[in-house]
């Protein structure tokens, strides 16, 4: 019984190292959620969705669960990126919106929109934190 243990766990864990150099497509959607969430930093998600892109579908370049879980993927030609927890196929939850390879929103999204407390940057540099209501800024 420990020996079968044993040899599960260690086929398992080559089965998903090996999967990083795996066809994104060929993997499912919970397992490429599990590929992004065992990385360490946000960067080096976004490094990782980068590197595979090319060979992401270009009608959707999603890679982990943007149905329901956690994803990442890109839209206006790849200008806008969004990382973060999905529902209905909208973002919703903690997540983080990139324009032209930069962080520009870090915070709440409901129903696809910024919705929540979140921090806004231009340039690297924060112009705004606070609280977001159907994507626009709520007075204090």
């Amino acid at each position: 019984m420990t020996k079968t243990f044993f040899t599960l766990c260690f086929i398992l864990t080559v089965s998903l190292g090996s999967a990083q150099g795996t066809n994104p497509e060929n993997l499912s959607p919970s397992m490429q959620e599990d590929l992004l969430l065992d990385l360490e930093t946000n960067q080096e998600r976004m490094d990782y969705y980068n590197t595979l892109r090319p060979q992401l579908d270009d009608d959707d370049p999603c890679f982990g669960d943007c149905d329901n879980g956690f994803g990442i993927t890109e839209f206006d030609d790849g200008d806008m990126q969004y990382m973060g927890q999905w529902r209905d196929k909208q973002a919703n939850g903690k997540g983080l919106g990139y324009m032209y390879g930069e962080l520009y929103y870090d915070g709440y999204f409901k129903n696809g929109a910024l919705h929540g407390w979140g921090k806004l940057y231009e340039e690297g540099v924060l112009i705004y934190e606070g609280e977001w209501k159907d994507g626009y800024e709520v007075d204090n």
